[in-house]
């Protein structure tokens, strides 16, 4: 991915050319509709409120609610997506916000790791246990494999009980609840069609919830977690990188949040230092 394109599950955003391109198919984006991307792509994976939309890109004064961002938003939708009844990119979550899936850029110090992910992987059904602190790159490592898989990528840190967790699995693969009394049975369906389900954001949900979880799945299942839950299957432990690496990531990072930006000398060294 460069920085002037978002690589979106099917298709490539051309942020200078203003368009969607789906060979053979070129669709015309306006200038709010690239910033609104622009905004999402900086917080991919993540739901973003309406009301953070509404302040940031809209740039509406506080108190001030309006359709506006809601009817540009579904508009958007129906460009980027092939079925907007199924989204595979931009995803509305009732009653939260928006989340935008992206095309995640390679991994930098993790190729080895990632290869030896795969292999588990390729050995046979397999619970994986991503383990590592707070911003070491379990979910930029999980989401990049889960996309060299055609897996699903479930984010459930906003999960607070059973059927918060069911919601966000849906969410990731894709389907909408009929009831929450058929939540489990549709997330057993609908993994059976996957080749992988990613669960991000694991740590603070208890051991038997997520045993229960992972038994609904049936698919390989990979948790990102700070914590190994004591769940069956195998720990992989995320290290940290050299500061050479870091220096790169960091980089990395910035420029897809912002094109074209420039640290001043010496400042990634004194970050990457701290």
């Amino acid at each position: 991915m460069i920085a002037n394109e978002i690589e979106l599950v099917d298709a490539v955003v051309d942020l200078k050319g203003r368009r969607l391109v789906r060979d053979p198919v070129v669709t015309r984006l306006t200038a709010r509709e690239i910033e609104v991307l622009c905004y999402l792509r900086a917080r991919a994976g993540r739901v973003v409120s309406q009301e953070a939309l509404e302040r940031e890109v809209w740039e509406f004064v506080p108190g001030v609610r309006s359709e506006a961002v809601r009817v540009a938003l579904t508009r958007l939708r129906s460009k980027i997506e092939l079925d907007p009844k199924k989204p595979r990119s931009l995803h509305q979550v009732r009653g939260r916000g928006w989340c935008l899936e992206v095309t995640p850029p390679g991994i930098i110090g993790r190729s080895r790791l990632l290869e030896q992910l795969h292999e588990r992987l390729d050995a046979g059904p397999a619970t994986i246990l991503l383990k590592g602190p707070g911003g070491i790159g379990k979910t930029r490592l999980a989401v990049k494999l889960a996309a060299e898989r055609n897996g699903r990528v479930c984010d459930l840190s906003d999960a607070r009980d059973c059927d918060g967790a069911l919601a966000a699995v849906a969410l990731g693969l894709g389907i909408e609840l009929d009831r929450d009394d058929a939540a489990p049975g549709q997330v057993r369906a609908a993994s059976e069609h996957v080749s992988m389900v990613v669960l991000d954001g694991v740590e603070h949900l208890d051991d038997a919830l997520l045993t229960a979880l992972v038994a609904e799945l049936q698919c390989p299942v990979l948790l990102a977690a700070r914590r190994a839950p004591a769940i069956p299957g195998d720990t992989v432990v995320v290290g940290p990188l050299t500061k050479e690496q870091a220096a790169l990531l960091f980089h990395q990072c910035a420029e897809a949040a912002s094109p074209g930006f420039e640290a001043e000398p010496g400042l990634v060294e004194q970050i990457v230092d701290s």
